[in-house]
């Protein structure tokens, strides 16, 4: 018996048993769950897949401490290759403010380097992120009084040259061209307000135009939507791979995914094309889900002719928790619960990938440190939640 055959039959049987729990259930029309699969074995036709950064980062699959130790993971449990490229955080963008836009250079190496090992080793390769607020820019961009005519030739600029590089535009599979363009709150559908600190976003400066969803009443939420959108995904049209949009607190339907509903048939109705959209996903376990509410959401995004994605996947204590305080009893127990419901509703919806953001604890440099958000521990070893996400893949193959 294999160590994970071992290991997973241990943590199932000790987490995930209990009678009472949709965990324990198993269809009598196939074959008998085996604990020891990898995820992608029941997949089917889903898309399972994880993030990497370039070398630079711990979570690398490409070089650096763990870099074998995740590609192995990877590659035992995944079909997808999330690549996680941001503009900021040494990622594509300078560090410092160039004399001119014209001097203005990206940097393609990290971005490549993953797209052509995705490539090589099989894997549907996604991209992270094209545009988003601030926080996820050099701090010498957002603190900088461009023009709107001004971003747009740094819009168009960057676009063109993270796709023409390597060729990234014919071999990426997909690309999230934004991020997180709404107020964090899911009963807001406000997006973000142009200014200079963090959790605004400088590209609202381009303008806004009227709304051409076609909604009326209550469907109706913003009268406007940011010119940047339309323009973006205009430039980024050379692509083959997919163009997505996500945003996060959107999984269910709700204020906030309805206002990302009417974007994207504001974007369609305009004549720019948009081929996917994403849920991050980043669930909390002190907190229930409606998972009906979830499929229906997925199901209406589908109905629009797009593809629906869980990008970000984890579960976290969520708001209010504070490192250092300690977690319910029944903590493993709930992280299970929303990583199966979350994964059985979207497949039973007819989601077209599920991305984890991040397999293993021991790369986890500052995303809810402390937390044990992800699915196998410091010692790559598989954790509740791993099985709660295999058994889910389970009872929904088709």
């Amino acid at each position: 018996m294999d160590k994970y055959r071992s290991i997973s039959i241990l943590v199932l049987g000790a987490c995930l048993i209990a009678s009472a729990s949709p965990l324990a259930a198993s269809p009598n029309d196939k074959a008998p769950f085996d604990p020891s699969k990898a995820l992608k074995d029941y997949a089917g036709k889903t898309i399972i897949g994880s993030k990497s950064s370039d070398a630079a980062k711990k979570d690398s699959v490409i070089t650096g401490e763990y870099a074998e130790k995740c590609a192995a993971l990877q590659l035992r449990n995944c079909t997808g290759l999330q690549v996680q490229i941001y503009p900021s955080f040494r990622g594509s963008w300078p560090g410092a403010a160039p004399g001119t836009i014209e001097k203005m250079t990206f940097q393609t190496e990290g971005l490549s380097a993953l797209v052509n090992w995705g490539i090589e080793h099989k894997q549907e390769t996604l991209h992270h992120m094209m545009i988003g607020p601030n926080q996820y820019f050099p701090k010498w961009f957002w603190e900088n009084n461009y023009t709107a005519q001004e971003l747009d030739q740094i819009l168009k600029r960057y676009i063109t040259t993270l796709m023409t590089a390597n060729d990234n535009m014919r071999k990426m599979n997909g690309w999230n061209i934004f991020n997180e363009m709404f107020v964090y709150k899911a009963d807001s559908g406000e997006y973000k307000k142009d200014g200079s600190e963090r959790l605004n976003c400088v590209w609202m400066r381009m303008g806004f135009e009227a709304d051409r969803s076609g909604l009326t009443g209550k469907a109706k939420i913003n009268e406007q939507h940011p010119v940047v959108f339309r323009k973006a995904l205009q430039y980024a049209t050379v692509a083959s791979g997919k163009l997505e949009i996500r945003d996060c607190d959107v999984e269910e339907i709700n204020r906030k995914s309805d206002a990302l509903y009417q974007l994207i048939r504001h974007l369609l109705n305009s004549g720019v094309r948009v081929d996917a959209v994403g849920f991050q996903g980043h669930l909390h376990a002190n907190r229930s889900y409606d998972w009906e509410s979830i499929k229906r959401n997925i199901r209406r995004f589908k109905d629009l002719g797009l593809e629906v994605y869980i990008t970000e996947l984890d579960v976290s204590m969520g708001t209010g928790w504070k490192t250092g305080n300690p977690f319910p009893k029944d903590y493993e127990k709930r992280q299970a619960e929303r990583f199966y419901g979350l994964v059985k509703a979207a497949r039973e919806a007819g989601v077209h990938r599920i991305d984890f953001w991040g397999l293993s604890e021991a790369v986890n440099e500052h995303w809810l440190v402390g937390q044990n958000p992800r699915l196998f521990d410091e010692q790559f070893q598989p954790r509740a939640s791993y099985q709660a996400v295999l058994k889910a893949l389970y009872d929904t193959q088709i």
